[in-house]
């Protein structure tokens, strides 16, 4: 059945190969998580699913990997429960873990001055980090667009005079 569900995948909702992969391997692990309960994964209920939610994430898996396990997961459920091959789906309303916070995208003029002024050798693995380029959001007011917005700007410092 996992197989005719990531055909439907393929076929009708026309997802990305990498998608499909992802999928694929996430509803393979549901798959051996079930033969080690001697079932076929249309049998797992609730719990089960929930159990496998919990081995999913002390394996070491980012929250977003589980998030994406179980969004396959819910989407393959729905789709033997339109297929007529469960009356109702155990993962209606499984959930995810709690992604972790994303990381700043960039950095403030503050953080940017402060890595600047640092002495040399004090600061290395955050320029690193950095690989030389800063992608820092600019207020600008435009007179053809009449209105302000955000403008990102690309400052390579390794090419910067840095006296002020």
């Amino acid at each position: 059945m996992i197989d005719l569900y990531l055909d439907h995948l393929r076929i009708e909702r026309r997802l990305s190969g990498h998608t499909l992969e992802s999928y694929a391997r996430d509803l393979g692990g549901l798959a051996a998580f079930s033969a080690g309960m001697s079932c076929k994964p249309e049998a797992l209920d609730r719990s089960a699913l929930e159990t496998f939610v919990r081995q999913r994430m002390k394996s070491g898996l980012s929250p977003r990997s589980v998030a994406r396990a179980v969004a396959a997961i819910r989407g393959y459920y729905r789709f033997l429960v339109l297929d007529r091959r469960l009356d109702e789906s155990p993962a209606d309303d499984l959930r995810p873990p709690r992604a972790w916070p994303a990381l700043p995208k960039f950095l403030s003029f503050e953080e940017v001055d402060t890595l600047i002024a640092a002495p040399d050798g004090a600061m290395e693995s955050h320029r690193e980090l950095t690989s030389g380029f800063f992608l820092i959001p600019l207020k600008a007011k435009s007179m053809a667009t009449r209105g302000s917005g955000t403008k990102n700007c690309v400052i390579d410092i390794a090419n910067t005079n840095h006296s002020r």
